[in-house]
């Protein structure tokens, strides 16, 4: 008998699924220039993404953590 995984791996019938996320990235940087160019790049090397915007970039201190 196959593994499930094995019998959806042969399966033809693959879809596409659209998904969007909203995502925050917390980027130690010099400047915005540099945190602007540092999202960008890790935004772009993202498998499989389409499209993006970076809506803002916004100085925070060193204690700053990532909100949920």
């Amino acid at each position: 008998m196959k593994k499930f995984t094995k019998i959806l791996e042969n399966q033809d019938n693959e879809r596409f699924y659209e998904v969007s996320v909203e995502l925050k990235l917390l980027i130690k940087a010099e400047n915005e220039g540099e945190a602007g160019y540092l999202s960008d790049s890790i935004l772009g090397s993202i498998e499989e993404q389409s499209d993006y915007t970076i809506l803002n970039i916004e100085e925070k201190d060193n204690n700053t953590e990532l909100e949920s």
